[in-house]
């Protein structure tokens, strides 16, 4: 990226739009996870700051492996993952699957889990409750929106 001074620019303006959204994210106490391949440099600590400046911390467990075919076996993962201190308490699980599971994807899939409880509080909320209906079955259709 170094050679292409414009894609240099485009990451810039890219961070700055991404910077500003979370902001006013967190100015409506509202938590935030940002994940994605930013084909980060091996110390990204441009990403590192712009996020810490929105109380947001790295989620990439030290020392994980590399996640795309074309880095070394010594580099970060490329991608990213950002998230508030709710995020970060509520994590339970990290993984990288092993092969590339994406047809044509030089990249390996990320997994992480999350506690619902923590995440969402206790009790969690529920955010449906009626019952299912089936869409196929003309009764319960017509039923449903009475």
């Amino acid at each position: 990226m170094l050679k292409n001074p414009s894609a240099l620019n485009v990451r810039k303006a890219f961070l700055h739009d991404l910077s500003n959204q979370i902001r006013k994210e967190r100015k409506e106490h509202r938590d935030v996870l940002v994940m994605g391949d930013f084909n980060t440099p091996h110390d990204h600590k441009e990403i590192v700051d712009m996020f810490a400046k929105h109380d947001m911390n790295d989620l990439v467990p030290s020392g994980a492996p590399p996640t795309c075919t074309r880095s070394s076996l010594t580099s970060r993962p490329t991608e990213v993952v950002f998230g508030t201190k709710r995020f970060e308490n509520s994590m339970e699980a990290f993984g990288i699957h092993p092969q590339f599971v994406f047809d044509g994807s030089d990249h390996r899939s990320i997994e992480i889990a999350f506690s619902r409880e923590r995440l969402m509080g206790d009790p969690i909320p529920l955010t449906w409750t009626q019952p299912s209906i089936n869409a196929n079955h003309p009764k319960q259709v017509e039923s449903f929106f009475e």
